[in-house]
């Protein structure tokens, strides 16, 4: 799907990482799987009690529609549909190109907090200029949500394809400590 090994290698040998799966027919749903390399700093930690087949604890981070809250896009950590092990082909690691893995999981961790489950949600959101009046295409979606998640962290975010809504990021001001907007 990337297919491109010289921009998208991890340097600094972090597990954190992009993670999809289909959802509707070639659509794909992306997510934040992190596996700390400081296993010993996380074991207490309840957000971090999925385990992998080697046994290290994970989480991932996630986002999508709550019908109950109006249509909200609603983020999540350890969704039921996000925390199964995704095959190595639909993984590819993330950094930011210069945090140790600690302080990255922690600004991960606190953007994903400061985000106050308050957007409209679209299955399909539109960008701006191919919006249509007439269909309900001005929100966002769980593509939408890490794309924007990861650009507040200051992760280069790859090109990936068949991901509605990645290409329209929630704004980085819904990051930002909690507030109304």
């Amino acid at each position: 799907m990337l297919n491109d090994p010289v921009n998208f290698v991890d340097p600094l040998g972090l597990d954190i990482s992009l993670q999809w799966h289909a959802v509707q027919g070639k659509n794909l749903h992306t997510l934040i799987r992190i596996t700390p390399e400081n296993q010993a700093k996380y074991i207490n930690d309840p957000r971090f009690h999925n385990k992998d087949a080697l046994g290290n604890n994970y989480l991932t981070i996630g986002a999508g529609p709550i019908p109950i809250i109006n249509g909200r896009l609603v983020s999540n950590i350890n969704r039921d549909s996000d925390i199964l092990l995704h095959p190595k082909d639909s993984t590819f690691e993330l950094n930011n190109g210069c945090q140790n893995e600690d302080q990255l999981i922690s600004d991960l961790l606190l953007y994903n907090a400061n985000y106050m489950d308050n957007l409209d949600y679209d299955l399909f959101p539109a960008n701006s200029q191919n919006a249509k009046w007439y269909l309900p295409d001005d929100g966002y979606n769980s593509n939408s949500y890490i794309s924007g998640l990861l650009s507040k962290a200051g992760i280069k975010k790859p090109k990936v394809t068949d991901t509605p809504g990645w290409d329209k990021p929630v704004p980085l001001k819904y990051f930002n400590p909690r507030k109304s907007f």
